[in-house]
Parts: C-alpha cells; structure tokens; sequence
C-alpha cells in the first residue's frame, strides 16, 4: 500500500480491436523478435486483441523497447503485454509489464529471475508503473533496490497488475489474480528472452507483497517455473478484523485506504460486496471516484482526506460478507511451500506491524521455512532500505539452492 502521487488525465481506452487483432497475427506468424517489434507504438499496445482463443495463461502477446522512467540501467528493459485468467473467470486478458535482463552473456542455465511486486499505486490506468512519464522524487526501488539486482545477475520482470494499464478493472488486493500477474509474466519474459532460466524468486512491496506471499502459494501451478523462496516488505494481512475495527470505531485509518480496499473487494466479488450496506451517504458520494484516482490521491480533501471514518462508514453495518471475502483473500490463510522472509517496520502506519505479526504467528503455527525480521525504527517504506542486506542474502541463497 505504498503511498505514491500520479498526475495527469486518464488515458483514452485506445485503438480498433482489429488493429491490434492485425498486429498480434503478424506477432505470432514469426519468432520472438518478429513479436518485440510487431507491437503497437502508442497506447493502444495496452489493449489485448479481443480474441485471445489461441493463448493459454503466461503467453506473450507482444512487446516493445521500453525507456521510460523505471527502466533500470544495465538492462535491456522491454514492455510487454502477456495473456491471463481474468480475476472474474470470463476467459484471457492482457496484462502488461516490463522485462529487464541484464546484459551481456548468459551464465550456464540462463538468467535467474525476481518478479517484483510493486506497492499500491491507485486504480486508474494512469497509475501503472509501466504508464509512468516522470521519473519519481524518490526512485530508491528501482535505482538502488530492483536496479542493485540487474548488477547481481538476475533478470528483473515487474507486472502492472490486472487491470492497470489494461482495460477492465484493478481488483485490488484480490489474491488469485495478484498471484497469477506476478507468476504470469516470468512466463512471458521467458518467452521473449530464452536466456531466462526458470528459478523464480518473488519479491514485493505493500501491496506487491500480498502478491508475492499469494503467488508463491500458487507456485506448484506455475508453468514451467521453478519458485525457490518468497520476500515480503509489510504485506498486507489480517485486513477484515481491521476493517470491522476502523468502520465500528474502535480504531483509526484514512478513509481513503478503506475505500480502495472496499473498492476491491467489490470488483473482486461483486455478487457479495455491495459499498452501500458498508457506506453512509458522505462515503458513497466520494466512492465512484476511486477509479480514477492515483493512490496518493485518495487523501487528498477533493476525496476522502478531510472525510473522517465516522462520517464515512457505517458503524451499524453487517461486515459478515465483507469479512468472509477479505479472509478468502487473505495470505495468512495460504500453504506455501517454499522459503519465506517477511520484514516488518515497527513505525509503519499503512500497514500496522500487529497485522503481521498475526501474520508470522500464522505461518510458524503451520510450519513453514519461515523468516521473520522486524525493525523497531522503519516505517513503510523505510523498512525496504533497513531490510536489504538481509533481503539479498536470503535471495541469494535461496538461487544458490536452485544450482
């Protein structure tokens, strides 16, 4: 639930579906390359072409050079559009992304991968990182974090998501598709780029560590992957008890961050989650915004920053639903079968250091090969900087395991 400020209108939902159905012929009648430069230039790359019959989950549908802002040095770093179960089982969708390799020769058995899950950044298309046209004030994650990998050997590939940047919907915090987005385009970056190997380590932020954790609980349907250990910064957990405080008020949250997560919910499990049983009519007037909005954003007084929780939620509202859908998409109640290393900041106020703590409880009560750092003085996003030496060694030695 990293906390990061976008600009900008939201894009226009882009070209013909019989270009794009032209261009992904074109891609698919030659080799890998003929695909990287078969892709469209502009923004309509982000649109699948409507009949995605001929793909299965974790296909390449096409990609292009990437240079924007979150391209990291030293990497050949590519856009790419690739094929996924949407989150509502209606069939593919495209979800788009960057693949960042390193240069130079291979090393015996190919590049080991990281899939970086990125932390919250909104629910409008705009807020994709691969959309980003401004490099951020603070670029630490990709500079000195995901960059210092590039450095290591290790390719690098990062999802937008399901349904940011692409058409449809974010289903924010909905954890079979945040675990398939992050599993999803290791897939794909293998196929544009077979010196790939197929060691997988995951890593992510916030809201990017929900996907990890959830994904490398998912790692045994991969395609074709070999996921050695999962890493989490701050993952999110435990949200429905925290959720049924905050609305009952017995304890404090922005506003904004229980729209978002409500909002996901919704898109997630629309036939459960109705806002208007959870919402007073301040709260629901605000509410259509969300997906327009970038994260930071949703503080902002136009939004819910000057809407307090009394005047947004409903105390007297039945959370039994809502509940239910929070713990279904809840990591704590996974399996996972590989090592983990969850970091935890004690200062941190978007993700509560108690929630994971319930979180590590849960995964020592169940036996995992399990790893759990905790750092009195970091907040949210200080504990990435506070984490990292003790982050690459476990990464390190979980690809070291892999040889």
């Amino acid at each position: 639930m990293t906390q990061i400020t976008s600009s900008g209108s939201r894009g226009s939902r882009m070209a013909a579906v019989a270009v794009s159905a032209m261009l992904v012929l074109a891609a698919c009648s030659g080799s890998g390359d003929a695909s990287h430069k078969a892709a469209p230039k502009d923004e309509s790359f982000y649109v699948a072409p409507q009949d995605l019959s001929d793909y299965s989950a974790g296909d390449l549908i096409w990609s292009r050079d990437y240079e924007g802002p979150n391209a990291i040095d030293g990497a050949e770093n590519s856009l790419v559009l690739y094929a996924q179960e949407a989150h509502d089982g209606a069939g593919l969708v495209g979800v788009s992304g960057i693949v960042s390799v390193p240069k130079g020769e291979a090393p015996v058995g190919g590049w080991p991968v990281i899939s970086w899950g990125h932390g919250s950044t909104g629910m409008a298309d705009r807020c994709a990182p691969s959309w980003d046209k401004v490099k951020p004030d603070n670029d630490f994650v990709n500079e000195q974090f995901v960059g210092e990998w590039i450095g290591k050997g290790y390719a690098v590939v990062r999802s937008d998501y399901e349904g940011l940047g692409t058409p449809g919907d974010h289903p924010y915090l909905i954890g079979p598709s945040a675990g398939r987005s992050v599993l999803g385009i290791v897939a794909a970056a293998r196929e544009l780029d077979s010196d790939l190997s197929n060691n997988v380590v995951l890593v992510g932020h916030s809201q990017g560590g929900h996907a990890a954790l959830w994904g490398a609980s998912m790692a045994e349907s991969a395609r074709d992957l070999n996921v050695q250990g999962v890493v989490a910064f701050a993952p999110p957990s435990h949200l429905a008890g925290a959720l049924e405080a905050v609305i009952g008020g017995m304890a404090n949250a922005p506003s904004g961050m229980i729209a978002v997560v409500l909002r996901g919910l919704e898109i997630g499990h629309p036939d459960d989650v109705d806002p208007s049983t959870v919402l007073l009519p301040a709260g629901l007037a605000k509410y259509p915004k969300i997906d327009d909005a970038c994260f930071g954003e949703l503080f902002e007084p136009e939004l819910f920053g000057s809407l307090p929780v009394a005047e947004f939620g409903n105390q007297e509202a039945d959370m039994t639903l809502v509940k239910g859908k929070l713990n279904a998409n809840d990591p704590a109640f996974r399996t996972i079968n590989v090592p983990v290393l969850v970091a935890q900041g004690s200062q941190d106020m978007t993700v509560p250091s108690i929630m994971t703590n319930f979180l590590a409880e849960e995964f020592e009560k169940k036996g995992f090969d399990f790893v759990y750092l905790t750092y009195p003085k970091a907040d949210h996003n200080s504990v990435l900087v506070e984490s990292r030496d003790s982050a690459n060694q476990f990464i390190d030695k979980a690809f070291n395991g892999s040889k």
